[in-house]
């Protein structure tokens, strides 16, 4: 897989509703969703109390996404200068470029545009791939558990940690 056809933008639901769902389905054992209807369950919750940011490929189809919060769902999203993302996902074949980290260097991009200074985020605690991408540029708070009830990892990052963290050479090629 090509990752540089991967174009990262913001989300609507009326267009993309249905093929957001659909991609987390695909992701359903990572994201522990029992059915489709979970699935378009976290994307309707996403959609009111924040938005989404997905990459897409040459053939428009999602590859990754980042569904993100205006403050945390623990401090019933009081705290609108953070962005807590509260679901990433990226495609099996996508998983070993840089797709993630141009993600979050398209939603830290996105983050400064909208006046956030801080990220929160979470992982299952079973999921190395995700921890493992999230340690690299925020710092554990702990362990809690998510909004469906799963254990996760909870980490959190100034805007100019992840900017610093993900790298300026990143950042700058995919500001746009």
């Amino acid at each position: 897989m090509d990752q540089s056809d991967i174009q990262y933008r913001l989300c609507f639901k009326h267009l993309d509703q249905e093929k957001l769902s659909n991609f987390l389905w695909t992701q359903k054992d990572d994201l522990f969703l029992p059915d489709h209807e979970s699935a378009q369950k976290v994307v309707d919750l996403v959609f009111e109390k924040g938005g989404i940011l997905a990459g897409f490929d040459s053939s428009n189809r999602i590859q990754a996404m980042f569904g993100f919060f205006f403050g945390d769902p623990s401090d019933e999203y009081a705290n609108k200068e953070l962005m807590f993302v509260y679901v990433a996902a990226v495609s099996k074949s996508y998983q070993l470029s840089r797709t993630f980290l141009r993600g979050m260097a398209s939603l830290a991009h996105e983050g400064a545009r909208l006046k956030i200074d801080q990220f929160r985020m979470h992982a299952s605690v079973t999921d190395k791939y995700i921890n493992r991408l999230y340690s690299k540029f925020s710092n554990p708070l702990g362990e809690s558990n998510n909004l469906r009830g799963y254990p996760v990892m909870v980490y959190e990052g100034s805007l100019d940690n992840v900017f610093e963290k993900i790298g300026p050479r990143l950042t700058q090629a995919f500001a746009s």
